[in-house]
């Protein structure tokens, strides 16, 4: 496992085939990963290196307990199943009064709507969940990614 971020905000783990041999497509496949005992959706994305990397996040890593450099056990299984991302209600709320807002985040890849479902969901006051709600149309508006 490597990284090249500070603080182990996440890791990867590169991925030694081709793609395209491999499941017919050329990047960006959708996978199943398994690091460990850890099962996560997501996808083999090739990133300017020598081979195409699975990211490993830091949610991931704290529950794996390993940071860095350590091995990890990795299983990866073709994701056929079709990617849908639960929109928070407050962010359904913001779509209904910015309908430019919500076509822009439905031409998003998968990861990124998932990103910004996951923090405005993960905010327990719902005050804090509506200005996350706010924010994330003006990101998406504006074409910033939520990482």
């Amino acid at each position: 496992m490597k990284s090249d971020r500070a603080a182990n905000s996440w890791a990867y783990v590169e991925f030694p085939y081709d793609l395209k041999e491999l499941y017919g497509k050329g990047n960006l496949v959708p996978v199943i990963i398994r690091f460990d005992d850890q099962t996560y959706r997501g996808s083999v994305a090739k990133m300017g290196g020598k081979y195409p990397m699975l990211l490993i996040k830091k949610d991931i890593l704290d529950k794996l307990g390993k940071t860095v450099g350590e091995d990890v056990l990795v299983t990866v299984t073709l994701d056929e199943s079709p990617r849908v991302v639960e929109i928070p209600d407050e962010l359904k709320a913001q779509f209904v009064q910015n309908k430019s807002a919500k076509e822009a985040y439905e031409k998003m890849a998968y990861s990124h709507r998932r990103e910004f479902s996951e923090w405005i969901s993960s905010a327990k006051k719902v005050d804090t969940r509506e200005e996350r709600a706010k924010k994330a149309i003006e990101m998406i508006l504006s074409k910033q990614k939520r990482s």
